[in-house]
């Protein structure tokens, strides 16, 4: 009897010592909540730490579970509506015109490894939207060239352009990033090839830059030296450049 005494007791005196730890915990929790701070393994580790009466049989005394949880997943649960990312795509501008680029094999070749950049970006994460109906802007020189007007409007600043952008081209066809590009061929047969996104969220226009020598960038096809495509390694770098800047959104 006096043994099973003595175990109340003990309990009670961690019962008592879990509430006083989860008042301190809650208050930790809120700083790193307050801080954006990402050490939410450490959390977990105290949270199951806090828990022991409830190993020893005090289910109901593990309380810390409703309140801290309810913290945590105001912090870190998606926006309402918010899960899905929609990602549209436009054609590159060329640089030195100023305007969409031309339908060649150029272009073409390019928005093929743009297109795959964004698969492979899909794959990775589930809540990303590619072209979604309802959701997409029409790749078309009406709407490239109204992006194009808006970029190189030397009467904004980068802020006025992206607000520009936003409310002109994404808020009307509900997009939230918009993957596109510039195009430049230099002197010395060096082409300057830069996608960028455009975050809605963000309110900014983050890019990639490569610099390829021409001979780098168009090779033929192995099947039909006739046929132009992207050299392996330039189709890559695109390709994979498009991927890490969604993997930002």
């Amino acid at each position: 009897m006096k043994n099973k005494v003595w175990l109340n007791l003990e309990q009670l005196r961690l019962i008592d010592q879990t509430n006083k730890n989860t008042l301190v915990l809650k208050r930790r929790i809120k700083e790193l909540m307050k801080s954006n701070d990402k050490r939410i393994y450490i959390i977990q580790i105290l949270i199951a730490l806090m828990c022991l009466p409830f190993i020893m049989g005090q289910q109901d005394q593990c309380q810390i579970d409703k309140t801290i949880n309810q913290m945590i997943g105001q912090k870190f649960k998606p926006s309402a509506g918010q899960s899905s990312v929609y990602v549209t795509h436009l054609t590159f501008m060329d640089a030195n015109t100023k305007t969409m680029m031309a339908q060649t094999v150029t272009a073409e070749l390019i928005n093929k490894a743009v297109v795959d950049g964004m698969q492979l970006a899909k794959n990775a994460n589930s809540d990303l939207e590619i072209n979604h109906p309802g959701h997409k802007l029409a790749n078309t020189d009406g709407n490239v060239n109204k992006l194009v007007n808006i970029f190189w409007d030397v009467n904004l600043t980068k802020g006025d352009k992206i607000q520009k952008i936003v409310s002109e081209l994404m808020d009307p066809n509900q997009v939230d990033a918009i993957v596109t590009g510039q195009y430049l061929e230099k002197k010395g047969d060096i082409i300057n090839v830069r996608p960028f996104i455009v975050s809605k969220s963000k309110k900014s226009i983050v890019s990639k830059n490569h610099i390829f020598d021409k001979k780098q960038f168009l090779c033929e096809d192995p099947q039909t030296p006739s046929i132009k495509i992207l050299c392996q390694s330039a189709h890559e770098k695109i390709r994979d450049s498009v991927k890490e800047l969604l993997d930002t959104l």
